[in-house]
């Protein structure tokens, strides 16, 4: 009898938490991100609407951040109950090289996604013409030029100080084969 109480009882203690529980999600964006561009991520900003098509309304009281180009880390709570409320957290990203100030936009707009490449303030990279130097000691056929070269970049980028030092001094094919070698 008790075991049977204490399983009816569990079991609505469970039904009534379930109705009372708000559903939260976890999105990682809201919208489509080029990684391979320069970003900045800001801090986050609350979207929110109760009624019907709350979801939506969350969704545009959320994009009316003016000079955001995207939302990512994203966490939506609903409440399926009363007001039906919704409330969006999600993190504004903005491309570029340098971080923009963000304000609520007055006209309401919603935000769009910017498509297209941004370019930054170049930063010399010295591994494409060391290891290109590297490899042409080589004297070896395109195919195996490419690959010691690809495996140059590969550790001069990842800071391989020890194969550094040895690239940079290799004088020979010979050289070049034993700084290859070196374990990374």
């Amino acid at each position: 009898m008790n075991r049977t109480r204490g399983v009816v009882l569990l079991t609505l203690a469970t039904l009534w938490s379930g109705c009372a529980a708000k559903r939260v999600e976890v999105v990682p964006a809201l919208t489509p991100v080029d990684a391979s561009r320069p970003y900045f991520i800001a801090a986050a900003v609350k979207g929110t609407a109760c009624g019907d098509d709350a979801t939506a309304r969350a969704l545009d009281d959320l994009f009316r951040v003016s000079g955001a180009d995207g939302f990512v880390a994203a966490v939506i709570e609903r409440d399926p109950h009363g007001d039906r409320c919704v409330t969006i957290t999600a993190r504004p990203l903005t491309y570029g090289c340098t971080p923009r100030a963000l304000s609520p936009d007055a006209t309401g707009r919603p935000m769009h996604v910017v498509p297209g490449p941004t370019s930054c303030a170049a930063s010399e990279d010295t591994c494409l013409a060391d290891c290109g130097a590297f490899a042409a000691k080589l004297q070896g056929g395109e195919f195996e030029t490419s690959a010691f070269k690809n495996r140059c970049l590969t550790r001069c980028r990842g800071a391989d100080t020890a194969f550094l030092t040895c690239a940079r001094a290799a004088q020979t094919a010979a050289d070049v084969r034993r700084c290859d070698g070196l374990s990374p």
